[in-house]
């Protein structure tokens, strides 16, 4: 009976471990969708990094200048892959403030609005 009751307790280890190991490759296998060039902050028209992609490596004060879809389309996701906290805002010129980003991190937004300026 001992024995049985040892096999039941190291199985149910490897089950608790196994379990805790799925959420975290999931969490993994998603963040692997942003494609984001070193030293670059990445906006995306899709959730978690995908439908089309714009990049910046610097301060920018019209993001529609360097982005097709800027001034019309919604942001979903952005990543920042840079070294510095990068500040986003709604308005041309770095008016509105909307949200930032720490360096090499990102995620969804609302999807609600566009991103018109960045500062790093």
């Amino acid at each position: 009976m001992r024995k049985l009751r040892g096999a039941l307790t190291v199985a149910g280890a490897v089950g608790l471990v196994l379990g805790a190991m799925a959420p975290m490759a999931a969490a993994s296998g998603r963040q692997a969708a942003y494609t984001c060039s070193a030293g670059y902050f990445c906006l995306y028209t899709g959730q978690d990094g995908s439908g089309s992609r714009c990049q910046f490596s610097e301060r920018t004060a019209d993001t529609a200048v360097y982005c097709s879809w800027g001034a019309t389309t919604n942001v979903r996701s952005v990543y920042n892959n840079s070294d510095y906290t990068v500040t986003f805002y709604k308005t041309v010129n770095f008016n509105n403030r909307v949200g930032s980003t720490a360096p090499h991190s990102g995620g969804n937004l609302t999807g609600t609005y566009q991103i018109r300026s960045l500062t790093w």
